[in-house]
């Protein structure tokens, strides 16, 4: 992972960046397909001006939030991932479409944000969620590291929680 003035974090294969504007459509896209709003519980943004408000103001007060993952080598908007505040704990999320899946993807960007928010944000613990029946992403948090930590109910839905600490923090 390294630091490019342009880009927020680059890794092997990928740029993750602020939202541009066509890239704040594909989240919006993204946040919407039935097969996310399954296992998310939330509702897609009402609009891409909502959606351009959270990003803005999400950075803004914690100094991260989600970012669009562009691939190096097709410049496209494959997805997003970052880091989410919420009351008492930060989450790592990601979502790529349908077809970058299965190809480590999720992975690498996930890897790049853990880093990025212990090493340059310096959070001491992030969780990761998921809904049961969403297989996938438990693959993906067990090979950043995470341990299996509680099962709770979110948004309605019964999710498995998922933690790692930061080791270098004091």
């Amino acid at each position: 992972m390294s630091h490019d003035p342009q880009f927020l974090i680059t890794t092997t294969r990928l740029k993750l960046c602020k939202f541009s504007i066509d890239d704040a459509r594909e989240k919006s896209r993204l946040n919407s397909a039935p097969e996310f709003l399954k296992y998310t519980g939330n509702p897609p943004f009402r609009s891409l001006r909502e959606l351009k408000n959270s990003l803005k103001t999400t950075c803004q007060k914690h100094g991260f939030g989600s970012w669009a993952v562009i691939g190096k080598e097709d410049h496209a908007c494959m997805g997003w991932g970052g880091l989410n505040q919420h009351p008492g704990f930060v989450d790592l999320g990601c979502r790529f479409k349908k077809e970058y899946w299965d190809q480590g993807y999720a992975t690498e960007a996930a890897i790049a944000c853990m880093h990025y928010s212990f090493e340059i944000q310096g959070i001491t613990e992030i969780l990761g969620r998921v809904v049961h029946g969403n297989d996938a992403p438990v693959s993906v948090l067990k090979k950043l590291g995470m341990s299996f930590w509680k099962t709770e109910h979110c948004h309605g839905m019964v999710a498995d929680y998922f933690r790692i600490n930061n080791k270098f923090s004091s």
